[in-house]
């Protein structure tokens, strides 16, 4: 099944993985602390991936997706399709089956990734060139695709010090 066919829905483990889901979901509610449920979840998606034939279209989808967000969401959609041989159209495709997200959703994502690692670096951002430096066309499309994307501002964010329990790699 595409994974766009079930994007924004919530479709139970079992459903995705015929019936494997049960197991790994009593073992994680068995296990002894949020570390141990994320190991076995990690172990169980790395088996999976590792066991399913790896098609062209798959590795094309994953290495679009590596790059972009390895550029923090500022490589230009039309780039990464000419990286790949392949076209803007067929780029959205590959997305659509294999990520569930639009290349462009994917972008924005990896562009407020790459401003949360920033904000880890700061104590005091200057957020005008925070947003220069992530990406951003200036600080209020920062501001506004922050709430967008976290339902609060980045200076709430920092406020609350969510930033400091995050496991977003710096």
């Amino acid at each position: 099944m595409p994974a766009g066919e079930i994007g924004g829905t919530a479709v139970h483990l079992d459903a995705l993985w015929r019936g494997e889901g049960a197991e790994l979901l009593e073992r994680i509610a068995e296990a002894r602390d949020d570390a141990a449920r994320i190991a076995l979840l990690g172990a169980a998606l790395q088996r999976r991936l590792l066991a399913s034939e790896a098609s062209p279209q798959l590795s094309a989808a994953m290495h679009a997706a590596q790059r972009i967000a390895a550029s923090g969401g500022r490589l230009p959609l039309r780039e990464v399709a000419a990286a790949l041989g392949i076209g803007e159209r067929r780029l959205q495709q590959l997305f659509h089956e294999h990520v569930g997200l639009s290349p462009r959703a994917w972008s924005r994502l990896a562009r407020l990734h790459a401003c949360l690692r920033a904000l880890r670096q700061q104590q005091t951002p200057a957020w005008a060139e925070l947003a220069l430096d992530g990406g951003f066309y200036d600080q209020s499309h920062l501001v506004n695709e922050f709430r967008a994307l976290c339902g609060i501002t980045p200076t709430e964010f920092l406020g609350h010090r969510i930033s400091g329990s995050s496991k977003t790699a710096a």
